[in-house]
């Protein structure tokens, strides 16, 4: 529900949209905001796309303290 509603806006939107929740969700739980992204969130995207968002959530966990 959460990602048809997403769908809806303009895609520059989405795109701010899937970065903050990123952002914030992979501080709580980096395996659940990789769940999250790739496998619900961007669950019909290319194969490029959800590997370019898996590498930035990479990035990111690997800067975790």
């Amino acid at each position: 529900m959460i990602r048809d509603e997403i769908r809806r806006l303009p895609d520059q939107l989405v795109t701010e949209i899937l970065n903050q929740i990123i952002l914030r969700l992979v501080l709580i739980d980096p395996e659940l905001c990789r769940w999250f992204v790739l496998d619900v969130f961007l669950h019909d995207s290319d194969p490029e796309a959800k590997a370019d968002v898996a590498e930035r959530i990479n990035v990111l966990i690997a800067d975790l303290p």
